[in-house]
């Protein structure tokens, strides 16, 4: 089984759900529906990835974790947006990326 990368991972953030069946669904019409080449092949190449056996037994788990992270990341770049603004006054137009 091959581990999923940073894009796919980005990929099922977006358009991923709890259910195996319907994220391959939802991730064939996003590739259908996809302007740039590059995301198309790479939305296409989970798609494929997603499909061996090997995903089927660790999906819904592995999305769990995806998912925990991407809010565990969003919290804290809330918390650093807070921190900001109390130190000076105004809200920050960009922010690091966590």
């Amino acid at each position: 089984m091959e581990l999923l990368t940073l894009d796919e991972i980005q990929i099922l953030e977006k358009y991923g759900c709890h259910n195996l069946q319907f994220t391959r669904i939802r991730l064939r019409w996003v590739g259908l529906l996809a302007v740039n080449e590059d995301y198309r092949k790479a939305i296409f190449a989970l798609c494929e990835k997603l499909n061996t056996e090997d995903y089927e037994s660790i999906y819904t788990d592995m999305y769990e974790d995806i998912v925990m992270d991407y809010e565990a990341r969003k919290a804290a770049r809330d918390q650093y947006q807070a921190v900001f603004n109390d130190n000076t006054g105004y809200e920050a137009e960009c922010l690091l990326r966590v």
